[in-house]
């Protein structure tokens, strides 16, 4: 039984990647439910444990605050936050995949999702 969350956390991932470069109101709710299981297995688990970022975590961070800053230069813009908040997204989701611990065939199987989720939408726009 402690199974389930592991794998119901796999699979809003992949789900995650799918929609990711297609559909907004499917990308949140997916985002949202991934973070939610993600946390509570390793609240749950008691096998959250925080580290200092690495250099890839900084370079992403990096990425965050450079996102925030050209918002904030060339404010006030139409759609307000919502370009920073697509950066913040993202850089949650790539940090949740990053410390996930997946393993090798994991990571094989979320970048054939997220690619089947890219030319998708690439079928969509054509």
């Amino acid at each position: 039984m402690t199974d389930v969350p592991r794998k119901l956390e796999f699979v809003l991932l992949c789900a995650l990647l799918f929609v990711l470069p297609n559909f907004e109101a499917p990308k949140n709710i997916c985002i949202a439910l991934f973070v939610l299981v993600w946390t509570a297995r390793r609240l749950f688990a008691w096998r959250f444990h925080p580290r200092r970022p690495d250099a890839i975590e900084v370079a992403a961070i990096g990425m965050l605050a450079a996102a925030y800053a050209s918002t904030l230069v060339n404010w006030p813009l139409q759609n307000g936050f919502k370009g920073a908040m697509d950066t913040l997204k993202y850089v949650a989701v790539f940090w949740f995949i990053y410390r996930g611990g997946y393993i090798e065939h994991q990571h094989r199987i979320l970048v054939y999702r997220a690619t089947v989720g890219i030319l998708a939408g690439l079928g969509l726009g054509v």
